[in-house]
């Protein structure tokens, strides 16, 4: 919570409308104080209200197909969430039998982890 009101306008404007600082939930009786984020107010949010890093971070834009909120929304990873989005490909990968031996489809957005997976060795 913290992260999300020092980085995030998005979240900071909610926190401070709620009048509520992160400081102030220290337990779970306090979760009810947290102001509720409707996901329609997210999509019309734009982009630069809900970065949590600087522009000069990011690695890679994806996009949403749009098919609950009615238009596509931007999804932003840093070089360390497409390390992290790698890892756990890798690790859900081996644990399902897929091994270097393999040819497999994978049909995911993100040119980033694109260009890593055609050097992917799961052995």
């Amino acid at each position: 919570m913290r992260t999300a009101y020092q980085k995030i306008p998005f979240y900071r404007e909610r926190f401070d409308k709620a009048e509520v600082k992160p400081e102030d939930i220290c337990a779970l009786e306090d979760i009810p104080r947290l102001p509720l984020t409707e996901y329609m107010d997210f999509t019309v949010t734009p982009i630069e209200q809900k970065l949590a890093v600087p522009w000069t971070l990011v690695a890679d834009i994806m996009t949403t197909s749009g098919t609950i909120s009615g238009s596509a929304q931007p999804v932003v990873n840093t070089a360390i969430d497409e390390e992290d989005n790698f890892a756990l490909l890798t690790r859900t990968a081996k644990m399902a039998g897929i091994s270097s031996d393999d040819t497999v489809h994978f049909y995911l957005p993100g040119t980033s982890l694109y260009r890593r997976l055609k050097s992917w060795d799961v052995k």
